[in-house]
């Protein structure tokens, strides 16, 4: 659990469900403004759409998708769209319980003036951070850090000075997970960091006291599995 470390490696959290039928755009812009008190930013997102006319002139059509809110400092996000909810938070972690939190306000938003929707997906993802000092001329290895990473012959067993891995569609019990990870820049001097991003999802229907029940256990998926791809030496530098 990434809550337990004195400096947890998060760089993102993020909930996100999927709905349906989609919002109309009057019903779109009523939530929105349930919404927009609890941010001080705010900015609507436009899709666009090329087309050609029957002289083969590109139009462009615009269609309204929905918001995207944020504090001041950026580190609350909201996006509403016509089928979808995503709530995420940035450095400083507050932790698991405010997530929920706010998730749960905006989901009670959608249940108000919305009760009739269904749930499609469920999902949890949490990008982390390892950061590791460098070896000789920039360098660095990520074996002693993860369990997994990709199988290299005798001739490229050195240090690398990038790598990229991921697994999709990995079946856990009832969810199913997504890994990715590679190596991202470091804000410490002399050092490189390795992405380990944990994308744990359900799917199926679900109603809104479901949602609510069921997220607890995917966190808890998505906790175990991080915790099945770092070792000890990574763990250090969560608590140094």
């Amino acid at each position: 659990m990434t809550e337990k470390y004195s400096k947890p490696p998060i760089t993102e959290a993020v909930i996100e469900v999927r709905f349906s039928p989609p919002l109309p755009e009057k019903l779109l812009r009523k939530l929105i403004a349930q919404i927009k008190p609890r941010y001080e930013l705010m900015e609507e997102q436009i899709e666009f759409e090329f087309q050609l006319g029957t002289d083969a002139t590109p139009q462009i059509k615009q269609d309204f998708s929905g918001a995207r809110f944020r504090s001041v400092d950026a580190s609350d996000t909201v996006i509403l769209q016509k089928n979808l909810l995503i709530v995420s938070r940035t450095p400083p972690y507050t932790g698991w319980t405010a997530l929920v939190e706010r998730m749960s306000a905006e989901i009670g938003v959608l249940r108000k003036f919305a009760p009739d929707r269904t749930f499609s997906r469920l999902g949890v993802r949490y990008l982390n951070r390892i950061d590791i000092p460098l070896i000789g001329d920039g360098h660095f290895t990520p074996e002693p850090y993860l369990t997994f990473y990709p199988a290299r012959p005798v001739v490229l067993s050195g240090p690398a000075q990038g790598y990229s891995v991921a697994f999709a569609g990995c079946l856990v019990d009832d969810y199913m997970i997504n890994v990715n990870s590679g190596i991202m820049p470091s804000p410490l001097i002399d050092h490189a960091a390795i992405l380990v991003d944990v994308d744990a999802y359900i799917e199926g229907t679900m109603d809104f006291k479901t949602v609510l029940e069921r997220i607890d256990g995917v966190r808890g998926v998505k906790n175990s599995v991080f915790e099945s791809l770092i070792t000890d030496s990574a763990r250090q530098t969560f608590n140094d």
